[in-house]
């Protein structure tokens, strides 16, 4: 049964209408900077009065829970662009022809950032508010295989709705929409190496233990392995394609004895970790580094027993301040791990972090030394470079947003309808976001 509220979902409207996006196709990708122009079209049945038309790009995150009795949802609109549209554009008798084929033009450009407004909840860090105020990337889409839960969704698109007079002047206005929903890749810098807590739920990048030859034996000495941060992972402006990465492990033996010799390091696997961080409160602190378990989390094998060799290098042990050495020698070593995504077969998206929803990546490694293992999980990055600045057409930097979407949010939220686009009014307070529906 349709929902009774969206007007546009019933039959026969006096007006079809029809969103018509220049040189689009299915599998487009827009990026920051990128122009989505196109235009209105339709023909409407019979003569129809209205009150006023909307063109809006608009930007929404959206996560379901299933609740005992139903599902809740709640809804974040970080993002909304109105095209104020001429008078030009229509009729001056406010009525629209039947039979008289309509077009009215419309041109948005993607920001490179959201507004103030778009994160006014209460966060940790600067750090946090800043990352909020990024635009997020498309979350919807099967055709290319993105990871993630089918209960979260982001979604870009260009919304056009009239009023309409129906059944004479005197009767209330009806909304007639349409929607035409567009694929977003904004750019992502890198950030630098995360200062992971001491307590990580998530992150474990050093490890000590003791060898032995078996069980019963004594330790012959003790391994500690510290795995490095890596460099983030660049993907295609697409989405497809990725550079390439490596994590360096740093080892060292010490051994109980000079005469025992280093342990031999055979083989390492590799797998990594793709996380969607979802809630239906905002979030005041990155996810990963809490005490968050509740991640939606993906896993792709890059390499499983891949054998390595390791060599090691001796040095004197330091001394230690009463004159004494607790060993005479110690060995070190250093591994590299080189790794890429496999981005043919699946699209990753860059690690990013809304009020709502979050994406990371980590890497698990299991390093065979001996009869032992060492674990370790390493938080990764994808970012996603921009080549140039976009320039507007008067040379100024729009890194901060076009012109368009800098527009006043309260200006912009009075031609809010909302059985097209639902919006909570604000309070005085600070503690909750704008734009929610819960």
């Amino acid at each position: 049964m349709m929902d009774s509220k969206l007007g546009f979902l019933k039959p026969s409207p006096p007006i079809d209408l029809q969103i018509d996006i220049d040189h689009h196709y299915s599998s487009k990708t827009y990026n920051c900077g990128s122009a989505v122009t196109g235009n209105l079209l339709f023909t409407p049945r019979k003569d129809t009065p209205f009150e006023s038309i909307r063109v809006s790009l608009l930007g929404t995150a959206t996560v379901t829970r299933d609740d005992i009795e139903f599902a809740k949802t709640t809804t974040h609109h970080f993002l909304r662009t109105d095209m104020p549209v001429p008078a030009s554009a229509y009729p001056e008798s406010k009525i629209f022809q039947a039979g008289h084929a309509y077009s009215i033009p419309f041109h948005f450009i993607i920001p490179y950032h959201l507004t103030v407004n778009a994160c006014t909840h209460k966060v940790d860090s600067h750090d946090v508010r800043n990352a909020h105020s990024r635009l997020p990337p498309s979350m919807d889409d099967c055709e290319r295989q993105h990871t993630g839960p089918r209960t979260t969704v982001i979604e870009y698109g260009i919304y056009t709705a009239i009023d309409v007079q129906c059944g004479g002047r005197n009767k209330e206005p009806k909304l007639i929409g349409k929607k035409h929903v567009i694929n977003v890749l904004p750019y992502f810098p890198e950030d630098p190496p995360l200062n992971i807590p001491q307590m990580s739920l998530e992150y474990a990048v050093e490890k000590t233990k003791r060898i032995r030859k078996n069980i019963f034996s004594s330790p012959d000495g003790r391994i500690t392995a510290v795995a490095l941060q890596p460099k983030a992972i660049s993907i295609g402006p697409d989405g497809y394609g990725s550079s390439e990465s490596a994590i360096l492990i740093d080892l060292a033996f010490e051994p109980r004895s000079p005469d025992i010799q280093p342990v031999s390091v055979s083989s390492i696997s590799a797998s990594l970790h793709m996380q969607t961080w979802s809630r239906q409160a905002p979030s005041i602190a990155f996810p990963n580094l809490g005490l968050l378990r509740d991640a939606y989390t993906d896993y792709i094998t890059l390499y499983s027993r891949k054998e390595i060799q390791a060599s090691w290098m001796s040095s004197p042990k330091e001394t230690r301040a009463d004159g004494e050495s607790s060993s005479t020698i110690s060995y070190s070593s250093s591994i590299r791990v080189p790794f890429k995504l496999p981005a043919s077969k699946k699209v990753f998206l860059p690690t990013f972090h809304t009020c709502l929803v979050s994406r990371t990546y980590k890497i698990q490694l299991c390093l065979a030394i001996g009869n032992t293992k060492l674990r370790f999980m390493v938080p990764l990055q994808v970012s996603m470079e921009n080549g140039k600045p976009y320039l507007n057409g008067y040379g100024e930097d729009c890194s901060l947003g076009s012109a368009t979407a800098s527009m006043d949010m309260s200006r912009r939220e009075s031609y809010l309808v909302q059985e097209l686009w639902p919006l909570v009014s604000r309070g005085s307070e600070n503690d909750v976001l704008p734009g929610y529906l819960d």
